[in-house]
């Protein structure tokens, strides 16, 4: 396999997999671990393809060694309970996937019909000849401080590029590096609550393109804490300070914004964000329109999730409550112009940093996200329900069920944001390369002809899109 056949875009049943040993529950401990030596196997499941009852790996019977247990004891006594599969037809990065969000390195595969035919193990994919996000996920969850996780943290610039080349598509690629994010603000808050009094209940949520899984190598903190009532608030700063240092020294900077939650506005009990998101909703200055946009992305990845559907909920009834709200932040999606010039060509900075680029993100991928962020609350509004998911290409798509636009521009808008993501993804990888900090200018001159004319059909479809918005929400008459 090379290269251009793309790994990641193959289906799990497409690479050489291992028929799973089987053993009931009633089998002992010993007889079992002949039955996956037999079979040169680290784990078998118990019970049958019908209905899989757990699994026992090396590891637990290791550990039983450890622990003196009697390993003549029945398989379901040590087994762990349950089993995460994955279809054959589903691809290898969803397969790495599953793995990171479960914390586990071993899935079973299943047919069309629900039965387990086949184990899939972190070391098969790796045999395959792919780096693992789960060995980079693993990783970072064995960190002990901050500069461990960045050493961590630093593979997913190397490995990133790579899924992009081995198959992935944009979408896939930020998922993938948003679950191994995840895992970093996870054991970072560890580690911060490690450091000093719990405070009590609390959610950690990461907002903007974090919240959409959309964030690449350039990327810095924009983050919330949702403090539960009877948190201590006190502990609360004290924990938000060590995490955003912690995540600062793992190599994700303070927002220069101060949208973090070591900052008294973006860290609340759930009844000062109910009052905080109503203020909003009066005042729709730019600061506010800011904060509720990005509150609009709020994703739960630390803590009580409970607490994070409630910030959720309230931010909905705010835009109830404040239905002029939605036009100001549409008017937000049509603020910035795509670069193009009236005869259609692409129009680049002629000094500064930038000179000779564009930046993508404010003249692309900026109105795209904005305007389907705005749909998808205006729907969300409607139904009384938020969106399941917040990825932009989902808003879309949701936007077009609700014929709010048709299928075939949901289709070309998403197309049109994951070509600007992998060409913004590209300069980033070679800035990094080059020793530069990765940001969101692009480089016409660096593309081929073709890539030149695509993205031209891109900056089209945004204005299109911007003008639908300018429509719906009447932006010409606001003042």
């Amino acid at each position: 396999m090379n290269d251009s056949e793309g790994f990641l875009g193959l289906t799990t049943g497409s690479l050489t997999l291992k028929a799973p040993v089987f053993v009931t529950g009633e089998t002992s401990v010993v007889e079992a671990a002949r039955a996956m030596r037999a079979a040169r196997a680290t784990a078998c499941l118990v019970g049958s393809a019908q209905a899989v009852a757990g699994i026992l790996t090396e590891r637990d019977i290791s550990w039983a060694v450890a622990d003196g247990r009697d390993l003549t004891g029945p398989a379901s006594q040590f087994m762990t309970r349950g089993v995460v599969t994955i279809g054959r037809e589903d691809l290898v990065a969803e397969a790495f996937l599953a793995m990171i969000r479960h914390g586990i390195r071993r899935l079973a595969v299943t047919d069309e019909t629900g039965l387990v035919t086949a184990m899939l193990d972190e070391r098969d994919l790796m045999a395959a000849r792919l780096e693992s996000p789960v060995a980079l996920s693993a990783a970072i969850s064995r960190a002990g401080d901050g500069p461990a996780l960045a050493r961590a943290y630093a593979g997913l610039s190397e490995i990133l590029p790579l899924w992009l080349r081995q198959g992935a598509d944009v979408s896939r690629a930020g998922a993938l590096a948003a679950a191994v994010r995840d895992q970093l603000f996870c054991r970072a808050a560890e580690l911060a609550l490690a450091g000093g009094a719990d405070p009590g209940p609390l959610a950690l949520v990461v907002l903007g393109s974090e919240g959409r899984r959309e964030q690449f190598l350039a990327t810095d903190q924009d983050n919330a804490l949702v403090l539960g009532e009877g948190t201590d608030t006190a502990l609360a700063e004290g924990f938000a300070a060590r995490l955003m240092d912690i995540l600062n020294q793992a190599g994700l900077p303070p927002c220069p914004h101060g949208v973090t939650a070591d900052h008294a506005a973006w860290r609340m009990t759930t009844s000062a964000w109910n009052d905080h998101l109503e203020a909003l909703g009066r005042d729709l200055g730019p600061d506010a329109v800011l904060a509720l946009s990005l509150l609009a992305d709020a994703r739960h990845v630390f803590g009580d999730p409970a607490l994070t559907g409630r910030l959720r909920a309230s931010l909905l009834q705010t835009m109830r409550d404040n239905p002029r709200a939605l036009r100001y932040m549409a008017r937000e999606a049509v603020r910035f112009e795509p670069p193009l010039s009236v005869f259609g060509a692409l129009v680049t900075e002629k000094n500064g940093p930038g000179r000779g680029g564009l930046d993508l993100k404010r003249g692309g991928v900026f109105p795209l996200t904005q305007g389907a962020r705005v749909l998808a609350l205006d729907q969300g509004v409607a139904a009384t329900a938020g969106a399941s998911r917040l990825d932009t290409a989902s808003r879309l798509e949701g936007a077009a069920e609700a014929g709010v636009i048709t299928d075939d521009t949901a289709s070309d808008l998403a197309q049109a944001l994951a070509f600007m993501q992998e060409l913004r993804l590209r300069f980033q990888a070679r800035a990094l390369a080059e020793g530069r900090e990765p940001d969101s200018f692009i480089y016409p001159d660096r593309m081929s002809r073709l890539e030149r004319s695509r993205l031209k059909e891109c900056f089209k479809a945004v204005a299109a899109f911007q003008a639908i918005l300018t429509n719906k929400y009447a932006l010409r008459l606001l003042t």
